[in-house]
């Protein structure tokens, strides 16, 4: 159930819909819930979505798919046990702020696919990234994309958008990613390519074994790196595709003769 968040609604029907998802949930007894959070705007108040999540919390052991977009203020309601939930689509309305690290979901053992919407900032927000098996991150640093590569060691679907760099902040040293089949490092957006949004850190000491499908954007990469991490990992790689190419599709066959499709996007004078 999704509770309308814009300034227009009147109190009267903001409180018969608290009302109606207050019956709603008490009749559903013990079935798994999917939830539906999305306030988009500011205009959406704090004392609202306090209301709705003190309404919600109480039945956190019973989500299993939740998509959320709060007030950084109000994610202390989520420290609860939640011992179904599988899906979470997660987001904030600003960035949090720094010096208020936070654990979240920490404790929902079943939580394996997570997507990250608006505002999320690794340093601050902490997940249970070793159980994650399919990731999906609309807006990070390069840095982040590092981090997370860093400890979430069990991915198996990873797509990465990437906003910017944080420039001071080393990439960190990468683990082995014994069970990751796809992995997208795509620039968000209206992000256009800028040298220090390099992807050669990354592929410099990435392996990955089980890999079939790669997608990155080529001005980040040379084909050097490329090749090493591909030879590295040993990996039946099926599809690739290049984003904003100049190299020719030949280059990459000559490169990967064993891959079977490989896909250009974007190639300069097109």
């Amino acid at each position: 159930m999704a509770v309308d968040s814009s300034s227009r609604v009147e109190l009267v029907e903001l409180a018969a819909q608290f009302e109606l998802l207050q019956i709603w949930l008490s009749r559903s007894g013990s079935y798994p819930l999917s939830l539906d959070i999305p306030f988009q705007s500011r205009s959406s108040t704090f004392l609202l979505e306090e209301r709705l999540l003190q309404i919600a919390v109480p039945h956190s052991e019973r989500w299993e798919h939740v998509d959320l977009c709060l007030m950084f203020d109000n994610v202390h309601f989520l420290q609860r046990n939640m011992p179904l939930l599988r899906h979470l689509t997660f987001g904030l309305h600003q960035y949090p702020p720094k010096d208020k690290p936070v654990n979240l979901f920490d404790r929902a053992p079943r939580l394996t696919h997570v997507v990250l919407t608006s505002n999320f900032v690794k340093s601050v927000i902490d997940l249970p990234w070793h159980q994650l098996t399919h990731l999906c991150a609309h807006f990070l640093y390069i840095e982040e994309c590092a981090e997370i590569l860093r400890d979430a060691v069990n991915l198996v679907h990873c797509d990465f958008g990437i906003c910017g760099s944080e420039y001071s902040i080393p990439l960190s040293t990468l683990p082995v990613h014994p069970h990751l089949t796809h992995l997208v490092l795509r620039l968000t957006g209206a992000t256009s390519y800028r040298p220090h949004l390099s992807l050669s850190p990354f592929f410099d000491n990435l392996t990955m074994p089980a890999l079939l499908s790669l997608r990155v954007y080529e001005p980040g990469i040379t084909l050097d790196a490329l090749e090493g991490s591909f030879w590295r990992s040993r990996c039946s790689l099926e599809e690739l595709r290049i984003d904003e190419a100049s190299e020719p599709e030949s280059t990459y066959h000559e490169a990967f003769p064993s891959v079977k499709r490989i896909l250009l996007y974007g190639q300069q004078g097109d």
